[in-house]
């Protein structure tokens, strides 16, 4: 009884104090208090002051004012679209984007008796990723990410060269722990599926299958290309 109330004297007290109160981690806008700095509030919910001048364009960083709201996090979108091909089935396909059967169900407003046709377009949810990959969300750090996947940040950057972790984009795809023992190659300037196929003694159908590829030219600098199943 005694220490409930020790605890409550001593949060009256912050409040009266003015003291700064962390905010929640989903706070997407804050509004700027007496004392505050782009450094001080980017440390306070674990951001870069890179990241809010590129959220605020037109705010001067040396001339805040107190009121003015900042935007700390950048709008996520919800569904990516996926056309459905002859022979596909839901399974199929919430199996192609590592979800459940239930997340395209639910996300269509299907049911376990719904059978897809080709041309379809279904909705699916933006926080899919292919086996041994991960999706970058709204709200993301290296940290964040390594705690959720059950490894490290210095494995994700050693997984993930060329990735700034003070500037993860949403939808952004990181290998992460469970790609380890997974060999993939590093997508460089002017390569083609045809001539990483060849250096790794795969075909270029492989390829395609093991990383979910429909078009050969769709490949882009810095992806991961898995190259076993």
């Amino acid at each position: 009884m005694k220490r409930s109330m020790l605890v409550l004297l001593m949060a009256l007290l912050v409040l009266s104090l003015g003291l700064p109160v962390f905010a929640t981690p989903d706070l997407a806008v804050y509004p700027v208090k007496e004392g505050d700095t782009l450094w001080s509030i980017a440390r306070r919910f674990g951001t870069s002051v890179e990241r809010i001048s590129e959220l605020n364009p037109g705010v001067d960083p040396n001339h805040l004012m107190i009121g003015q709201k900042l935007a700390l996090k950048a709008s996520s979108p919800k569904y990516v679209y996926h056309t459905v091909k002859e022979g596909e089935t839901l399974w199929s396909i919430a199996q192609m984007y590592s979800l459940r059967l239930e997340d395209v169900l639910d996300a269509n407003r299907l049911t376990y008796f719904s059978t897809p046709i080709a041309g379809q377009r279904l909705r699916i949810p933006a926080t899919y990723g292919t086996k041994g990959e991960y999706r970058v969300q709204l709200g993301d750090t290296y940290w964040s990410i390594a705690k959720a996947q059950g490894t490290t940040i210095a494995r994700l950057l050693a997984l993930n060269p060329g990735v700034d972790p003070d500037a993860l984009r949403v939808g952004q795809t990181l290998v992460v722990k469970g790609a380890a023992d997974r060999p993939f190659h590093f997508v460089r300037s002017g390569e083609t599926l045809y001539q990483i196929a060849a250096a790794h003694g795969v075909t270029v159908a492989d390829l395609m299958a093991w990383n979910n590829i429909s078009r050969p030219e769709s490949l882009y600098i810095g992806q991961h290309l898995f190259l076993e199943p």
